[in-house]
């Protein structure tokens, strides 16, 4: 037996031994799947295989990178260095570069060509469109983002009929790159495909390069990436993908869970191996999971499972609102950081939108816990509540030079840069703030772009007026939001409904932060209010110097592939987690899949939250239970109330705290 099956169960063994024909490994949650592809990496060239005839596809450098180290480890000192660095283990996106560098002269480019960055793709759309680029390239900004989406679903120009203004703004961008020789990310996999369909003899080339294809997270590739596969099999069908079809959760890019779940179809006689033992999570965990995912039916029957003891209960807290969710966990995560000795990186809270880290925020901030946000940003560098904030300090604080010109022109006014520049020189001239330069006539300033000063002018005059007598702080907010028409523009400027959303929602919560405000502070104003956001804010930035230092805040989409010891996975509440929006368009099942993902991100310790209410605009919204809650098993859950035992948190840390200082005091004593 070959020493590469030493520490592997059996099916992952049987995963590294089947090298020949169509083999699907359906590798659940934490069974090892990195592990079984590097060792069948390893035992193809220990069988023969020559390196240089082993393609593995990924999805990230990240993982591309750990497979390159492990598989060469494995072979330290078996193989030489420089032959097993002969195997290809790279991104779909890599690959298709390597290839195109060779072939796209065919294609009727020079080998040559640049690959442009977002800056690069920006410019040449912001040319095209001219004057309708929108506000900081909004528009050109949506646009490049819905060509890149016809791309990815394999839409060409001139096939792009829906929708005529993208259909020439297209056909005009691909016309302006390839006379610049000149591609983009989404074009490195349509112009492999072309290059595939078109030229035989290329195809035939590299199916002979390639004998042996390997594809990791196969349920997340797309419709290009799937025909890239097809094409590269060779006749043989030496191809292995790995993947699991109940992690499958991006649709919304373009990945199609069909291709793992219809793999005999499109590989006839495939072998399908399971690997089901799980090494992450404990049994009461996995539990949990299985018995959630199982209510999907459109999937691959399969149970993950793990030795040893049952394991911590999963808690179900149940809080009034986002301000006690988020004061419960906080204090949980201080309370397991003492009793458990748990590294703050050993703890993380997962949630469905970035906006739903407001709270979380605050209070790690105002217990001055440290913490990481990951794969978004903290809520107040977010564009459009910064937008916001200076509106706000305008009202406060009009004499702020930076706040006028981030919203003098948000949204647009018709307050061009040469009008703005001319406010910058007469203000300077005049030793006074833009704004008290306002106030006066303006001959320097061009006349279109008087309307738009004036009633910018008017409006910050009205709500500074109204928030001098306003006790509702978030109504008054509201209505100033209504008044800019910030929505409409919001909607303008984002490339889809869920960013629309989203970023709404995050206005929402500036709404909500400045409730919480003044409920904590009666006598408290709204210089008060921004300036704590401001100071929080620098704060942040200047203790945080090592991003990978603190509780990590991070989506659910984002989790994927992560795992912690400790999870607090929060607002499982119905719209939240099911989204309402997808609700909507029939994928239920995609978000049982985020939801199990969330679960078995957790190691040893899980915890689900969810609220009574939560604040939108500042008003009180009734929450109802997810529905996913419902599909947990009766056995090894502990239902809870934050507000019944939070106080139980807070006297267990300080009854320790204080034990630690009468140690103390009794040692010097006894010295």
């Amino acid at each position: 037996m070959s020493r590469l099956f030493y520490g592997l169960n059996p099916p992952q063994r049987e995963a590294v031994a089947t090298t020949r024909g169509p083999v699907l490994i359906l590798a659940g949650a934490g069974t090892g799947k990195t592990k079984v592809i590097t060792h069948r990496m390893a035992y193809l060239i220990e069988e023969g295989v020559a390196p240089r005839n082993i393609l593995a596809l990924t999805f990230t450098n990240k993982a591309a990178r750990e497979m390159k180290e492990r598989y060469q480890r494995l072979l330290e000192g078996v193989r030489p260095r420089e032959q097993t660095r002969q195997l290809f283990a790279g991104t779909f996106h890599s690959f298709c570069v390597l290839a195109l560098r060779r072939h796209i002269d065919r294609l009727g480019y020079k080998s040559n060509f640049t690959i442009l960055d977002e800056g690069d793709q920006m410019g040449i759309l912001k040319k095209i469109l001219g004057p309708s680029a929108g506000k900081g390239g909004d528009d050109a900004n949506r646009v490049k983002f819905l060509i890149g989406l016809a791309k990815n679903k394999g839409i060409r120009p001139e096939q792009a009929t829906t929708d005529a203004l993208l259909a020439r703004v297209y056909r005009r961008y691909q016309e302006e790159l390839k006379a610049l020789n000149a591609v983009d990310f989404d074009d490195l996999l349509v112009l492999m495909v072309d290059l595939l369909d078109q030229h035989p003899d290329v195809r035939g080339t590299l199916r002979a390069q390639y004998k042996f294809l390997m594809v990791d997270e196969y349920q997340d590739t797309n419709g290009l990436q799937y025909q890239i596969v097809r094409q590269l099999a060779s006749d043989t069908h030496d191809v292995c993908v790995v993947g699991d079809d109940d992690q499958s959760i991006y649709s919304w890019r373009g990945a199609e869970n069909s291709h793992i779940l219809e793999f005999e179809r499109h590989f006839p006689g495939a072998k399908i191996i399971k690997l089901e033992q799980n090494y992450r999570c404990t049994p009461r965990i996995l539990a949990a999971a299985n018995q959630v995912i199982g209510h999907n039916a459109r999937r691959r029957g399969k149970k993950l499972w793990a030795d040893g003891p049952p394991g911590e209960p999963i808690r179900l807290v149940n809080a009034t609102d986002e301000q006690d969710e988020a004061a419960w966990v906080v204090g949980d995560i201080l309370r397991a950081r003492q009793e458990w000795n748990l590294r703050w990186e050993d703890m993380a809270v997962l949630y469905r939108a970035n906006h739903l880290s407001r709270a979380f925020e605050m209070e790690l901030r105002r217990l001055r816990v440290p913490y990481r946000i990951v794969g978004g940003q903290a809520f107040y560098e977010r564009r459009e509540v910064k937008d916001m904030l200076a509106y706000l300090q305008m009202v406060a604080s009009p004499d702020t030079d930076a706040a006028l010109l981030r919203s003098v022109n948000t949204p647009a006014r018709g307050v061009g840069a040469a009008s703005l520049e001319a406010l910058i020189r007469m203000s300077r001239e005049a030793g006074s703030s833009i704004w008290q330069v306002l106030q006066g006539d303006l001959p320097a300033i061009a006349p279109r772009a008087y309307p738009g000063l004036t009633s910018y002018r008017e409006l910050v005059r009205d709500f500074q007026g109204r928030y001098a007598v306003s006790t509702d702080w978030a109504g008054t907010f509201r209505e100033m939001v209504d008044a800019i028409g910030y929505f409409e523009d919001l909607k303008r400027s984002c490339k889809d409904h869920e960013e629309y959303q989203n970023r709404a929602e995050n206005v929402q919560g500036l709404a909500s932060s400045l409730a919480t405000y003044k409920e904590k502070d009666r006598e408290g104003t709204l210089h008060g209010f921004i300036d704590a956001m401001l100071l929080n804010d620098r704060e942040e930035k200047d203790e945080k110097e090592d991003d990978g230092y603190g509780v990590t805040l991070m989506t659910l989409h984002g989790a994927k592939g992560l795992e912690f010891t400790r999870v607090y996975l929060v607002g499982l509440e119905e719209g939240i987690l099911p989204h309402d929006r997808v609700k909507l368009e029939g994928n239920i099942e995609e978000e049982r899949r985020l939801f199990y993902v969330g679960i078995t991100r957790a190691k040893k310790w899980l915890t689900l939250t969810r609220c009574d209410t939560r604040k939108r605009y500042g008003n009180n919204e009734m929450k109802h239970p997810s529905t996913f809650l419902d599909e947990l098993p009766e056995d090894g859950i502990e239902s809870m109330s934050a507000a019944s035992t939070r106080v139980k948190v807070e006297s267990t840390a300080a009854t320790s705290q204080l034990g630690a200082l009468r140690a103390r005091l009794a040692a010097q004593a006894e010295g």
